[in-house]
This record gives C-alpha cells, structure tokens and sequence, in this order.
C-alpha cells in the first residue's frame, strides 16, 4: 500500500471505526457516571479535568507544537495543562471563537477540544455539568477574562452548546477595557476661526457606547460573592479621559458593590510596542484605582497626578497629556465659540492619532485572542499591582 493509500486508510477507519467506538464507549460510561455517582461525587471528578495554570505563555504554540510531536513521533515534553492542550477552550469561553454544535463536533473529532465537553460523546447531562465545573475552574485561576467590547457575547452566548446559561454559570470574570476604543472621534479638519464646534463636543468618551458594552453585566441575577475586575488600559494619558470612565462606570461598580460582590478596578499605562511583544517590565505602570469611585473628583484627581509624576520617566513624552488639562477655575464663564473649538480641537494631539492599542489587536486577533487578552506574562492580567518601574 502506498503512503498516500495508506494515510487515506488510516483517516477512513478513524472517522467509521475509532470515532464511532469513542462515542458509544463515552456515552456508556458517562450514564454510568450519572447513574451510580452522586453530583458531589462527580463534580470532584469534573475539577480534575481542569489543570489550568494562566501563567503559560503563547498556548497556542506549545499546542501545536505538542500535536505535532505526537503525529511525527518525536518527543516533546511539557507538564499537563488544559489550556495547553487544548487551546481553543479559551477561545470559546472568552468568545473569540465561535462554532455552532456541528463545529464544536468537528473540533472534538480532530482533537481540537476534549470530547468530554461533546454531547455526542458524553451526553447532554454530563456535558453541561462538564462545561459548568470549566467556567468554575477559569473563574477560580482567573483566567476568565474578555476585552470590554465582548461582555454580552461571554455572559450570554452558550459557546460549547450544551445548554448552559453563562449569566448564571460565571461567577469571575476579568474585563480589559480599551480606553483608545471609546474615545470621540478626532474632528477631520484643522482648526480655523469659521469652526463652529458646540460646548457638547467636549466629551472626550463616546458615554453611550461604553454603558452599551458594560452594560449586560447588570444582567448578572446573582451579584452576591461575583468577582468583577476591569482593567483601564490608556496610551495617551489624560486624567479628564480617566474621569469620564470613572463617571460612566460607577453605575456598573456601585450595582455590584450594594449587592455584594467583589469590584476591583485598576488603571495601567500602555506604551506603544511591536505587536505580540511582552511589556517591558521597567515600563509596567499600573495602580489599583477602585477607591477612586467612592472619592470627590479633585480629590482622586490630585492622588492620580502625584502618582502620575512619580512614574513620570516611564511614559512616552508624546504620550503625556496631563500638563494641558484646564481645571475649573480656568474655564471661562461664557466660552467664546472659538474657545470652545479650540478646546476641542485640543482634545486631540497628533501623537494619539497613532496606532492604538486598539488597532495593535485587531491586527493580530485573527479570530483568536489578541495578545493583550491572554496572560501572557505580563502580569497585567485580574490583578492590580504598584508600578514597576525603577
């Protein structure tokens, strides 16, 4: 037999023997489960499942590069880890990737995601209760988390299809949120003395949008023990901007605050590096910013700014935005309209006309996880920290 005959033979009895032999041996032993098992019992197999250590850096690689060992029979040795193996797990949970029922068969058959998540292989009881104990697993190494924009699709979307609610199913979850994102567009022109700008262009955040994509996590019925983090992410620094987000957010922060749950929000500054590179860590700023939402505005501004001039010498000149923010007492009663266009046009720099950390990601999603959504040793993951630099 030939090598092609020969690999056209294997892949025929492993899509009509192996694979059919797989499901009904898993489908026997899953109503076995169900049948003499109590559900304490079986959820302490389920957690067994979930070897997840978030630290792991590019899984994506260390997969392929797994399976590939494995098919060439080469050794490729590397401790057992889920997300290692299966990669794609993070992709649906975090809703970067998304497939129907027959795709998520198709993934299973091809190794892609484990079987025990299939219903066709576990049945419909055990698949849910599989997939459940997963999003608890992620919750606990916080290794749930999701840029700000996909909220609604993670809390909503039943990713693996087995008739799971995620609004009830997760209980932790880390939000990265893109300050770039939300920013009012730059006007197209330059500023002349016809402009006729009005005093409610001012607003440096798109507010509607931002309640829009925070918005479904008010959904949540069960605010009581949740563990929210969202993490502001900003290039061009400007406490105005910080102040916006403050001030759009404190619905979602106070909602889960009264009702028990856990909010922690940090702020971090974003320098502009090659794409997939780490963060440099003497370039790491970041500070834990959750009181801010129960603080006055100038007195949260004052702390921010005596911080900010700490870590001065670890943001980009072109990206330091403080020095030409007016206070309130500068702010003219009356405005003139050329005032006002000129504060408009001001909101703008051409240093943050750049590449965004916004565009950064949508270049390299490709339908997977930017590098900023995954932790990948940045330590700029659900965790605030003091800033890093020297």
């Amino acid at each position: 037999m030939a090598g092609g005959q020969y690999i056209n033979w294997l892949a025929d009895v492993y899509r009509d023997t192996i694979i059919p032999y797989s499901k009904t041996w898993n489908q026997q032993f899953a109503a076995q489960i169900q049948t003499r098992l109590p559900p304490e019992v079986r959820d302490m197999i389920y957690h067994h499942l979930w070897n997840i250590d978030p630290r792991r850096s590019f899984p994506n690689t260390i997969a392929r590069s797994q399976i590939r060992s494995s098919r060439d029979h080469t050794e490729f040795t590397w401790d057992s880890d889920t997300i290692t193996l299966y990669p794609s797990l993070a992709g649906f949970a975090r809703s970067t990737v998304r497939g129907d029922k027959n795709d998520i068969r198709q993934l299973c058959e091809r190794s892609f995601l484990p079987h025990y998540i299939c219903e066709e292989y576990v049945g419909p009881t055990t698949a849910t209760e599989v997939v459940l104990s997963m999003y608890k697993a992620f919750g606990t190494a916080g290794f749930l988390l999701c840029q700000s924009h996909r909220i609604e699709r993670v809390l909503t979307e039943d990713c693996f299809d087995v008739g799971l609610d995620p609004l009830s199913a997760i209980r932790q979850l880390t939000v990265h949120c893109k300050m770039d994102r939300y920013r009012t567009p730059p006007p197209k022109h330059p500023l002349f003395f016809g402009c006729n700008h009005k005093i409610s262009e001012l607003a440096y955040v798109r507010k509607k949008a931002l309640k829009a994509d925070f918005g479904p996590l008010l959904d949540v019925k069960k605010k009581s023990g949740f563990k929210l983090h969202i993490l502001l992410i900003q290039r061009v620094v400007r406490i105005d901007v910080l102040a916006e987000f403050i001030e759009t957010l404190s619905e979602i922060y106070e909602a889960f605050c009264k009702n028990g749950a856990c909010v922690t929000v940090s702020w971090t500054y974003r320098g502009h590096w090659h794409p997939n590179q780490m963060i440099p860590d003497e370039d790491l700023v970041i500070k834990d910013i959750t009181t801010f939402f129960d603080m006055p505005r100038e007195v949260w501004a004052y702390n921010m700014s005596r911080f900010l001039q700490k870590v001065k010498r670890c943001i980009l000149p072109r990206h330091w935005r403080i020095d030409w923010e007016l206070t309130d007492s500068e702010i003219p009663a009356n405005p003139s309209k050329f005032w006002i266009s000129k504060m408009v046009h001001d909101m703008w720099y051409s240093s943050e006309n750049e590449f965004t950390t916004d565009d950064e990601d949508d270049s390299d999603e490709s339908g997977e996880d930017s590098a900023d959504d995954d932790d990948n040793g940045s330590d700029v993951d659900g965790r605030a920290q003091s800033t890093l630099c020297p």
